[in-house]
C-alpha cells in the first residue's frame, strides 16, 4: 500500500507533463489532417 502510494506520487508529475504534450501533438496532427483535406 505504501509502495503503491510512493509510486503514484512519482508517476503523477510525469503524467502531468507528458499528457498535455500528447494532447497538444494530437491536436496539431488532427488540424493538419483536416487542412490537407
Amino acid at each position: 500500500m505504501i509502495r503503491r502510494t510512493i509510486c503514484l506520487i512519482l508517476i503523477r508529475p510525469f503524467f502531468v507533463k507528458i499528457l498535455p504534450t500528447i494532447v497538444f501533438f494530437d491536436y496539431i496532427i488532427y488540424n493538419d489532417f483536416f487542412y490537407l483535406l
